[in-house]
């Protein structure tokens, strides 16, 4: 593997940062948050300020998603992130890697124009399965997407078919171990009962509580809350032998494996790394825009359902148990992993 190469994410989505670890576990090579590389206020503004808006000003993050598709708003915001992000540009000139891996489109522009210097190649991962026309521009190389879905999505907007490689998003090495289901239940105090996953976001709290008050003699729960303190309030105020709640969990491939269903909100890497371990998805909310799609694709899949009620719970199992969208279903990232690895090699 060409070490000559580096790894760029951007700490405004779980999914891009986890793709990278993903990718830099696999290949030993650096990875560097490019929010990293700008003023303090400028990536809080990036990461709080985005989280703010998708919770408490939904609509005007619809706007800003729509309006952000005009190809002039693209220029201009490229144009601004170029100026802010210009101690990136400085570390890209200074090191002249070979390769620059992305996982968010915040680098592309930059990339663009260091290219303009020097030789590199720039390959892209992207993380959901609907695609913004903030990741197109001719100077990328490769494309690296997670299903057929996203290769037309890309030909439909002008990317030529050979830059496109439908080969799955890059998963944790955890991921793909075989796991002794036995041994996780013992660690984690279930017993056979099925098992339903959940991970909360505030606009899932309802939905959880509810399914916890009405349906835990039926089925184990296991809640991942991260910082919904109101959520832990009521877990901790309700506890039960069915459910475990955890504010994070490393290895959370563990409690997949154990789960007969996930109940989340449609981010992309989610959405694949249940699709890769055939773990239908029950939604209870989504951020309007990619979120929307990577629903709208597993849904049409036949692998998840929109459930904003818990009262729905047990008919959305009832319909997702007799799907057999698992059985004509094959996602993995070998394809990418392993294309990944012959471009850098081939060229390195």
């Amino acid at each position: 593997m060409n070490k000559n190469s580096v790894i760029v994410y951007a700490s405004c989505g779980g999914g891009h940062r986890i793709a990278a670890s993903a990718l830099s576990d696999e290949f030993d090579l650096p990875s560097v948050d490019i929010l990293d590389f700008t003023f303090p206020f400028v990536k809080k503004f990036y990461t709080s300020g985005y989280l703010f808006t998708v919770k408490y000003l939904s609509f005007i993050w619809k706007l800003l998603f729509l309006i952000a598709k005009s190809s002039p708003v693209i220029l201009f915001i490229n144009k601004v992130n170029y100026l802010l992000f210009a101690h990136f540009y400085k570390f890209l000139l200074k090191d002249r890697p070979e390769f620059i891996i992305v996982t968010h489109f915040f680098p592309i522009y930059i990339v663009k124009r260091i290219k303009e210097i020097f030789d590199t190649k720039l390959l892209v991962i992207i993380t959901d399965i609907g695609v913004h026309p903030f990741w197109i521009d001719e100077c990328v190389d490769y494309y690296f997407v997670a299903m057929d879905y996203t290769r037309r999505e890309l030909k439909n907007m002008g990317v030529e078919e050979s830059k496109i490689i439908a080969g799955g998003i890059p998963l944790r090495a955890g991921f793909k171990k075989r796991a002794d289901t036995l041994r996780i239940r013992k660690k984690i105090g279930l017993d056979s009962k099925r098992t339903i996953l959940l991970f909360s976001g505030a606009a899932g709290r309802l939905f959880i509580e509810g399914a916890i008050k009405e349906f835990s003699d039926r089925f184990n729960f296991i809640v991942i809350y991260g910082q919904d303190n109101r959520l832990k309030s009521f877990l901790d105020e309700n506890k039960n032998l069915s459910v475990k709640y955890f504010p994070y969990y490393g290895d959370v491939w563990e409690l997949m494996d154990i789960s007969s269903f996930i109940v989340t909100k449609p981010g992309g890497l989610t959405v694949f790394e249940c699709l890769y371990k055939r773990k239908p998805m029950i939604f209870t909310h989504f951020i309007w825009g990619q979120e929307k799609v990577n629903m709208d694709a597993a849904v049409n899949l036949g692998a998840g359902l929109y459930v904003p009620y818990h009262k729905n719970l047990v008919e959305a199992i009832g319909i997702l148990k007799g799907s057999s969208a698992f059985g004509r279903l094959d996602f993995n990232d070998s394809k990418t992993m392993s294309v990944l690895k012959s471009i850098i090699q081939d060229n390195g």
